[in-house]
């Protein structure tokens, strides 16, 4: 049942019947089970039988919930329909099934939709923050520990709960956050190339949250040595290991080729 409600939120629910019927049948024991729907748009019927009374029931809703999707899609399209003798250059025109009086509206989430969500999906936000923060430092779009989840969740919170700001739907205000956030990790990304801030050199660099062992670290750095903002900023003359491999296989690869050209 919570299926098929679903899929008739865009109907009013006065306009909506659903009726059903449950018979034993004695010659063989099945039970059959009848569904009957009637929309504003249309009726539909589903019949099943089974030995069980459960496995029936999922067997008929099932059906309905099939034809209740191709219904939809038919009314969806239905504004794009040619009439009979209608010229191949006349233009039909209608009107789509979302905007008949038929159709419920889906209302428009408040602030206070935004906040009850927040606190109810508040760590599904903040794992999907900490993955695209992941990619984006794997990726070298990002310095590492230059932006932290908590400043991103804070202004996109600021973000959503702010009345001017343009909300959706109640049932699109997950993906809304998340394309929230990635905007203001956008946002903070292009400050540092613009001048707005400036980096201390002398600050010391924040520990990072990893349980890797501290040898690759011990071979530049003393024990006691305290690691700075300038430690941490990239030589952008210096070659990484991949460019270096990459360079010594193209100069054997000419070199192979000089030496066999002449043979």
């Amino acid at each position: 049942m919570d299926k098929v409600q679903k899929r008739l939120q865009v109907f009013r629910p006065d306009l909506v019947h659903l009726k059903g019927l449950v018979e034993q049948k004695t010659s063989r024991g099945d039970t059959t089970v009848s569904l009957n729907l009637r929309l504003p748009s249309g009726q539909m019927a589903a019949q099943e039988a089974s030995v069980t009374a459960n496995a029936a029931v999922k067997a008929a809703f099932n059906d309905l919930l099939a034809q209740i999707g191709k219904h939809k899609d038919l009314l969806r399209n239905s504004h794009r329909w040619r009439r009979r003798g209608a010229g191949n250059s006349r233009v039909v025109t209608g009107v789509p099934f979302e905007e008949t009086i038929a159709a419920i509206p889906l209302p428009t989430a408040t602030s206070d939709d935004v906040r009850a969500y927040i606190n109810a999906n508040f760590a599904r936000v903040e794992r999907f923050i900490e993955r695209e923060l992941f990619f984006r430092e794997s990726a070298a779009d990002l310095e590492p520990e230059s932006l932290s989840v908590e400043e991103v969740l804070d202004e996109v919170a600021a973000r959503a709960l702010d009345d001017r700001a343009v909300k959706p739907d109640r049932l699109g205000l997950e993906a809304w956050l998340y394309r929230l956030a990635i905007i203001v990790m956008n946002d903070f990304m292009s400050r540092p190339e613009e001048g707005e801030t400036d980096i201390n050199l002398q600050e010391r660099r924040r520990q990072r949250n990893e349980l890797a062992s501290d040898e690759p670290r011990l071979q530049f750095h003393q024990p006691d040595e305290a690691i700075t903002a300038e430690s941490s900023i990239r030589d952008e003359r210096a070659s990484t290991p991949e460019q270096i491999a990459y360079t010594d296989e193209v100069v054997r690869l000419v070199h192979y080729a000089l030496r066999h050209t002449g043979k």
